[in-house]
C-alpha cells in the first residue's frame, strides 16, 4: 500500500513537467484561423481595390461620353490603374478636349491620385507640356504652357463645399510667335458651394490667386521694366451659381441679386503699387457695371521710369507729378503718398473718377 497517497497527497504522475509543450495541437488550430482570417480580409480588400477600380474607369468612361458641356469633345489614348493597396493611381495617357467653337487643349499624360475608400480627395498632377488653342476661328492662335511642376488638389467636404488648390512652378508661356511670359510660381484656390442659400449674404464662390516674379520683354513696351513682382487677388461670389457663363445662366443669378466682391487685387510692377477693391454686378442687359477704389503708390518713381524710357518729356513729366501730388495723400505711419482713385462701370462706359475714359466692348453671353 501506498503511505503517501494514504496520507492523501496528491498523486501528480500524470502531470507534465514545467516547460511542456501542453497543447501543440491548439496553438497550431489558431495560427491556421487568424491566417485564414487574414487571407479572406486579404482577399476581400484586393476585391475591393479592384472592385473601385473597375467604377472609376467607368465613371470616367460615361464622363466622356457625356461631358460636362454639350458641345465638348474629350478623348484619350488610354487610361490604366495603378497603386494597390493603399492608393489608388489613374493615368490617362494624351487627354485633349476641344469644343465647336475651335477651342483645343492637349496634353501628354494626367495622374489622378486618391484613396480607394475615401474619394473626398482628389489630387492631380500634369507637370508637361499643355497645348492650348483659342477660340477666335478668323486668327487661332496656339500656346505652350511647359511647368515643372502642376499639382492640382480637389476636396469635397459632407457640407457640399468643393475647393481646390493648384500649385505651379517655373510656369512657361509661349504662342505662336514665339514670345514668352514665365511665371515663377504660380497659387490659386479655388471654393464652390452649390448648396448654399442664395438668401442673404451666403458666400458661394471663392477665387483666390498669386503669381511671383512674371517677366516677359513684351512688358518692356509698358517702360516699367521687363518683371512684374507679383500680382493677386480675392474675389467672392454671392447668389446661386451659374452652371456656365451663358445669358440663360447669368439671368437667374442676376435676377437672385448675385454679386462680385473684390476683396482685392493687386500688382507690384516696378516702383508701381497698384491695390483695388469693389464691387461688380451685371445690368438688365447682362453687361458689367461697378464701383471700385484703386490705391496707387509709387506714382512719382513710375513718371520718373517713363521720362528716362523716353515715353513722356521733361515738363509732361512734372506736370503729371503737380496733379498726382495734388491729389495723394501722406500716410502718417510710413511717410509714403499714395493715390485713392474712384473707378466706375456703368452703361458700358469706364470712369477714373468724374473722366469719361470711353465705351467697354459689349460683352457677349450666348449660349
Amino acid at each position: 500500500m501506498d503511505t503517501q497517497n494514504t496520507f492523501g497527497r496528491r498523486d501528480t504522475s500524470a502531470t507534465p513537467p514545467i516547460g511542456h509543450d501542453v497543447g501543440p495541437k491548439t496553438s497550431r488550430r489558431g495560427l491556421i484561423i487568424v491566417s485564414t482570417i487574414l487571407v479572406l480580409l486579404s482577399a476581400g480588400y484586393s476585391v475591393f481595390w479592384l472592385n473601385t477600380a473597375d467604377r472609376v474607369l467607368r465613371y470616367l468612361d460615361e464622363w466622356k461620353t457625356h461631358a460636362i458641356a454639350p458641345d465638348l469633345q474629350i478623348t484619350w489614348r488610354s487610361v490604366t490603374t495603378s497603386g494597390f493597396p493603399f492608393s489608388l493611381k489613374v493615368t490617362i495617357e494624351n487627354p485633349t478636349a476641344s469644343d465647336s467653337r475651335g477651342l483645343e487643349w492637349a496634353t501628354e499624360r494626367i495622374d489622378l491620385h486618391t484613396r480607394p475608400w475615401d474619394w473626398t480627395t482628389v489630387t492631380l498632377r500634369a507637370p508637361h507640356t499643355h497645348k492650348i488653342v483659342t477660340a477666335d476661328a478668323a486668327t487661332p492662335q496656339m500656346f505652350l504652357i511647359d511647368t515643372n511642376s502642376l499639382d492640382a488638389t480637389f476636396t469635397i467636404r459632407a457640407d457640399g463645399l468643393l475647393s481646390s488648390d493648384i500649385t505651379a512652378s517655373n510656369v512657361i508661356i509661349r504662342d505662336d510667335q514665339n514670345q514668352e511670359v514665365t511665371m515663377r510660381t504660380v497659387l490659386i484656390k479655388l471654393e464652390a458651394n452649390p448648396r448654399a442659400s442664395p438668401v442673404g449674404r451666403n458666400r458661394t464662390g471663392k477665387v483666390w490667386y498669386s503669381i511671383a516674379d512674371i517677366h516677359s520683354v513684351m512688358f518692356s513696351r509698358l517702360s516699367l521694366g521687363e518683371r512684374i513682382d507679383k500680382m493677386s487677388g480675392d474675389i467672392e461670389i454671392f447668389g446661386p451659381l451659374p452652371q456656365a457663363l451663358t445669358s440663360t445662366q447669368l439671368l437667374p443669378w442676376r435676377q437672385a441679386g448675385g454679386v462680385v466682391e473684390v476683396r482685392s487685387l493687386g500688382v507690384l510692377y516696378g516702383p508701381l503699387s497698384l491695390h483695388t477693391e469693389g464691387t461688380l454686378a451685371l445690368d438688365a442687359a447682362l453687361q458689367p457695371v461697378g464701383a471700385f477704389t484703386a490705391q496707387i503708390l509709387g506714382f512719382h518713381e513710375s513718371v520718373d521710369a517713363l521720362q528716362d524710357a523716353g515715353q513722356i518729356g521733361s515738363g509732361e513729366a512734372f506736370t503729371a507729378k503737380l496733379v498726382l501730388g495734388a491729389l495723394a495723400q501722406t500716410d502718417p505711419a510710413t511717410g509714403k503718398s499714395s493715390m485713392n482713385i474712384p473707378v466706375s462701370i456703368q452703361d458700358r462706359t469706364l470712369y477714373v473718377g468724374p473722366l469719361n475714359l470711353g465705351e467697354i466692348p459689349w460683352v457677349d453671353w450666348s449660349e
